[in-house]
């Protein structure tokens, strides 16, 4: 796979709408709260499209895994003579054979567990760039559920939209944009990925209002 390019874009969207209309009239499912001692912009990741997408097939799929899995686990308990596991579905395995089959299944896990967070964050996921006093956050999440990244907010040198090219495994040329927000010594956190256009847009404007970038 080839490293991917970068195209920085000035503007919040070109040819889209000044930064001042997209405060004043933050799209659908965006908004900006400003505190004492700083500010909130956020952007909701729900889209019905990408959720009734992703549904059916991680039913699908972590159905399959959920029955290997299963059957992996009837064995284990069958084998050390635990009778309560009766009811479990049953395969014939060695020794070896099985705990292949554990390390085997493994990434298919992995996999389902990624497609259940990307369903989540489709249905109620929302991004947020926030600042309190000299502290900043990127943080995103599902309710309550959630990862945050911290910096300081003095180290921040700018917000911006930037397009990544890259090909895929099939060699094919795919491009990503996303929200940057570049700090001292060459550090870089990208977030909004998976955003609507609109709302990407307003997220890079806002955040620039909030962290001053």
């Amino acid at each position: 796979m080839n490293a991917p390019a970068h195209d920085a874009m000035p503007g919040p969207l070109s040819g889209g709408p000044s930064e001042a209309v997209l405060l004043d009239r933050p799209p659908a499912g965006c908004w900006l709260q400003w505190e004492p001692d700083g500010g909130v912009a956020g952007a909701s990741e729900r889209s019905w499209l990408a959720a009734g997408l992703l549904l059916p097939f991680s039913v699908l799929w972590n159905s399959i895994v959920i029955e290997f899995a299963a059957a992996w686990a009837g064995w284990m308990l069958r084998s050390s003579g635990n009778q309560s596991a009766a009811w479990m579905p049953m395969i014939e395995l060695g020794g070896a054979t099985t705990w292949l089959l554990a390390l085997f299944l493994l990434p298919f896990l992995a996999a389902g567990i990624l497609l259940v967070v990307q369903l989540c964050l489709a249905l109620a996921g929302r991004t947020e760039v926030g600042r309190s006093g000299p502290d900043a956050w990127i943080r995103r999440s599902v309710g309550p559920v959630g990862w945050k990244r911290r910096f300081a907010a003095a180290d921040v040198e700018g917000v911006r939209l930037a397009t990544r090219h890259w090909r895929d495994s099939d060699g094919n040329e795919r491009e990503t944009t996303v929200v940057e927000v570049a700090l001292r010594g060459g550090v870089v956190r990208r977030v909004g990925g998976s955003l609507k256009p609109e709302r990407r847009a307003f997220l890079c404007v806002a955040a620039r209002r909030v962290l001053g970038g």
